[in-house]
């Protein structure tokens, strides 16, 4: 049995179907290909910065957080973030920009849940030189404090305003107004309690 010849027209049109179809499969593979690479990049670009911000300590920071205790109220310094906030230096001034009262400190790194969550930047047996101690009750003539407060890390600065007024037996605090030097101002954590809120 003798094959059939096939036309010119009909090989010729045989011929785009299948030029057609490699052409619609090498347009698929390259849409997958650019895909499978523009998700490879984004993954290296996410492991860059995780690696970036273990280093600088991304967008964590220190504060300090008022503790009341043993008849007195002390500042310590707190860290909120994934991440250390690395090389930290403290510098406490009176007023908006006045005297400088204590430091430049440097405490290294910080890591709140490290063992070391409520922690001042002395030895203990310098304790005492910490310029943010009060004693309850305040002295008869006590008057309201205003202190500045930078907290320098490796990742930028952040300033903290605090206001320390007597109220009877009492201190009472102020110490949210806390910003990031050029960044706006930050979230304190939502554990954070200000020394009439403690017991």
């Amino acid at each position: 049995m003798r094959g059939r010849l096939v036309d010119a027209p009909t090989l010729i049109f045989i011929a785009a179907l299948i030029t057609a179809g490699a052409g619609a499969l090498a347009g698929f593979g390259g849409l997958l290909l650019a895909r499978h690479q523009a998700a490879t990049e984004r993954g290296m670009r996410v492991r860059v910065e995780e690696v970036l911000a273990q280093v600088t300590g991304g967008d964590s920071y220190v504060y300090l957080e008022p503790l009341r205790r043993g008849g007195e109220i002390r500042y310590y310094v707190r860290q909120e973030g994934r991440f250390p906030t690395y090389d930290v230096v403290i510098r406490v001034q009176r007023g908006g920009a006045g005297a400088l009262l204590f430091g430049p400190v440097s405490m290294g790194m910080v890591k709140r849940g490290s063992g070391f969550d409520w922690t001042i930047p002395l030895p203990e047996a310098l304790i005492n030189r910490w310029p943010l101690l009060f004693v309850e009750p305040p002295a008869p003539d006590a008057q309201a404090q205003e202190f500045r407060v930078e907290l320098a890390a490796r990742n930028g600065i952040v300033i903290q305003r605090l206001r320390i007024s007597p109220a009877g037996p009492r201190w009472t605090t102020d110490s949210r107004q806390i910003e990031g030097a050029g960044g706006g101002p930050l979230t304190l954590p939502g554990d954070f309690r200000e020394a009439q809120d403690q017991r």
